[in-house]
């Protein structure tokens, strides 16, 4: 399987998704599917195989992805091109909570053009009032801080962000419980933004090389946030 990330986002992405959305609509030939939305993974049902490879979209907004709204709208995007194979359980980036619908397209090399419409109303994202806790310095998402959460910080600021480092959620920004702060995933040194830095210090961090230029005494501490803030 072949990840599209970021990097096609924008006008690559575009030009990738309407292509195999154009082919498959010529045909004529389309499929519904379903599926659940839990815990930012979408799990598909009744995708049937379709050629040689398969392209997935999944939209917060039944539109159509150009160049000005791919960005906003796009949560997740990725191609198979393993023969037959289909797609299952798909990663979606952070989503605003008061999105209630995602929108499945899959083109397939052989004209079929799947769609579906998931419903997250009860779990898109984090509805208002509700919390979840997060451990500043936990990139990788499996609640601890080590190297590895370092290296995936590196190499999402130098954009080199395989699917081995894939992290959707760095550079989020959250309200934290009862206070006006924001807590911005990536952000190690409290600046309000994540760069090479944060990087650096977090990798100081679990090497325990804490200098006073990378001191840092919240990473690893716990925080009560709530739904993403919003532009």
């Amino acid at each position: 399987m072949k990840k599209l990330t970021k990097t096609l986002f924008a006008v690559a992405a575009v030009t990738v998704v309407s292509t195999a959305m154009t082919v498959s609509a010529m045909a004529a030939t389309t499929h519904n599917i379903t599926g659940t939305y839990e815990n930012g993974v979408v799990t598909l049902n009744g995708v049937v195989s379709s050629g040689d490879s398969q392209t997935i979209l999944i939209l917060t907004d039944d539109t159509s992805v150009d160049s000005t709204n791919a960005n906003d709208i796009v949560v997740a995007i990725d191609q198979n091109d393993v023969k037959d194979s289909i797609f299952e359980n798909v990663k979606v980036k952070a989503f605003d909570a008061s999105v209630e619908k995602l929108y499945v397209r899959i083109g397939g090399s052989d004209g079929e053009l799947q769609t579906g419409e998931i419903s997250v109303k009860d779990d898109g994202g984090v509805e208002t009032g509700d919390t979840i806790t997060v451990i500043i310095g936990d990139i990788d998402g499996n609640k601890s801080v080590t190297m590895g959460d370092a290296t995936a910080l590196a190499r999402w600021n130098a954009r080199y962000r395989g699917e081995e480092y894939k992290n959707d959620t760095v550079s989020t920004s959250y309200t934290v419980k009862d206070s006006t702060d924001n807590l911005v995933i990536g952000d190690i040194d409290g600046n309000k933004s994540v760069t090479m830095g944060d990087a650096t210090a977090l990798a100081r961090w679990s090497a325990r090389y804490r200098g006073e230029e990378y001191k840092n005494d919240t990473v690893n501490t716990k925080v009560e946030v709530y739904s993403p803030v919003t532009e």
